[in-house]
């Protein structure tokens, strides 16, 4: 199993958007993949909750018990663990990125949010873990985010980048992705599935599995007795 953790120190820079759109996207190419909600904000719960779709798992517990929850989700044969952290980082936040597998930095490309971003930083400076930056609602064509792609790369890795795009707010409203919604941006999904690809190379994975469009549904987690598309709720 690979463990991706989506982190940033300061909220608000589509640390859930991002985790939802890559859960999804992992399982229409067939990978049996999970999202973990640590944050007690909740947020990629409630937008599960949301979903009418029986394909995308979710587990939500709070940092001190993944030592317990990552084992069984192991077990259970899942192949990709997507965490959505708080937006903070604390010394269980730090604990949880010494054990996944790639951490995606999530920033949007103003002033403020990469200087937060460089704040957390110096917090997870002696994690080895591979980390990748990944800018967020970029503005088209602005100068901005050229500036923004140049600073982060002198710290590591800058994931394809992923624009503004109002279909990104709307699909969350009620448990879907961009991809779901009537009318989406070609474009929008076309970042999805290029992050995607990225994030997969990323983990070693050369040639990743064909996007099926079509609606799937996972196998049912065998970690828990639970006849919902919940894994469980600690």
């Amino acid at each position: 199993m690979k463990i991706i953790a989506v982190a940033n120190g300061k909220g608000g820079v589509g640390k859930t958007t991002t985790a939802a759109h890559i859960g999804v996207n992992f399982v229409k190419r067939g990978y049996y993949t999970v999202l973990l909600d640590t944050d007690p904000l909740a947020c990629l719960e409630d937008w599960w909750d949301g979903r009418q779709s029986d394909d995308l798992q979710l587990m939500s517990v709070p940092l001190d018990q993944l030592n317990e929850a990552i084992p069984r989700l192991r077990e259970a044969g899942v192949e990709y663990l997507i965490i959505d952290t708080p937006g903070f980082i604390a010394h269980k936040v730090t604990e949880l990125l010494h054990q996944a597998d790639l951490i995606m930095i999530l920033s949007k490309a103003g002033p403020l949010d990469l200087r937060a971003t460089r704040r957390s930083l110096a917090f997870i400076e002696d994690v080895k873990t591979p980390m990748v930056f990944v800018l967020n609602e970029v503005k088209k064509g602005t100068r901005i985010a050229n500036d923004a792609v140049i600073a982060l790369s002198q710290r590591g890795k800058v994931a394809p980048i992923v624009h503004d795009r109002n279909d990104f707010v709307v699909s969350m409203i009620d448990g879907r992705t961009l991809e779901e919604i009537a009318g989406a941006s070609k474009k929008g999904i076309e970042e999805v599935d290029t992050l995607g690809d990225y994030i997969l190379l990323q983990l070693g994975v050369k040639h990743p599995k064909t996007i099926d469009r079509s609606p799937v549904k996972q196998p049912t987690a065998q970690v828990i007795e639970l006849k919902s598309k919940r894994v469980t709720k600690a």
